[in-house]
């Protein structure tokens, strides 16, 4: 294998890993935004948020099961 092309591999995996880190980090952000704003919400509605924040809290709910920062590598189960 030609050093240019070992070089380029290098750079590949160092941009992807990136890529994923940053669009990782994207989706947790989107989650505290969702946080922030049913925080408003239970805030604003008082004795009412249950049944107003609804949509907002299962919004949230769902951004945290789905959207978590796993990192590039994932952790194998060695057993």
């Amino acid at each position: 294998m030609c050093i240019y092309t070992f070089n380029f591999l290098i750079i590949a995996v160092y941009a992807a890993r990136n890529q994923k880190i940053r669009d990782d980090w994207v989706k947790a952000m989107e989650a505290r935004i969702i946080k922030e704003k049913l925080d408003e919400c239970y805030r604003t509605e008082g004795v009412n948020h249950y049944q107003n924040c609804r949509e907002l809290a299962n919004m949230y709910f769902t951004a945290l099961k789905e959207n978590k920062v796993e990192g590039f590598r994932k952790k194998t189960d060695r057993s």
